[in-house]
């Protein structure tokens, strides 16, 4: 089976989101739209749409009331660092909706997991991809990686290292997706 092209949309903006589109559209899977969160900084605001701009990529604001009607027509939702979305917009996308998580669930559900994995003195962490449910980061595991967690990481560095990872995973599995016309 050949490579289908997959209908996509980030909802996200702070830096890992900026990883995961660069990532996904080197890869081959340019974003149809990315819709920011609702009180981004201005200064993480102005990088998306930058990073929006340059990779040619619509930037809409975060507008649930049309949410549902414009993820209508997608295959897959990737969400990283948003808020919140109702089942009308995360059980609408064909293949599914997806969510970032900077731990390896169930770990560290919720709220600032780096923080958390370092204040507990953790020796990995990593990236988990799940599906979307009505939970906090309850759904199904659709993809994980781990990394250690080194001496030299702070919470900045650490961060920026699973942004990384985010990327790669959300590459994988765009593939997989792409390959299979569903998910892990």
């Amino acid at each position: 089976m050949g490579l289908i092209r997959l209908r996509w949309a980030l909802a996200g903006g702070k830096p890992q989101a900026i990883a995961c589109l660069k990532a996904l559209t080197a890869a081959g899977f340019p974003a149809d739209f990315v819709m920011l969160p609702r009180g981004l900084p201005e200064n993480d605001q102005a990088d998306m749409a930058s990073a929006a701009e340059d990779l040619d990529v619509a930037l809409h604001d975060n507008d649930k009331a049309r949410l549902p009607g414009i993820v209508r027509e997608l295959d897959l939702l990737l969400v990283c660092r948003f808020e919140l979305l109702p089942a009308k917009v995360f059980e609408v996308p064909r293949i599914g909706a997806l969510n970032i998580h900077s731990s390896l669930l169930p770990s560290y559900r919720g709220f600032h997991p780096v923080s958390w994995a370092l204040i507990d003195g953790a020796e990995k962490t990593g990236v988990t991809i799940h599906r979307i449910d009505a939970g906090i980061d309850t759904g199904p595991i659709v993809a994980q990686a781990a990394l250690p967690i080194e001496d030299h990481h702070d919470l900045w560095s650490l961060t920026e290292d699973l942004d990384q990872l985010a990327a790669e995973l959300a590459v994988s599995t765009f593939r997989f997706a792409a390959a299979n016309d569903t998910l892990p």
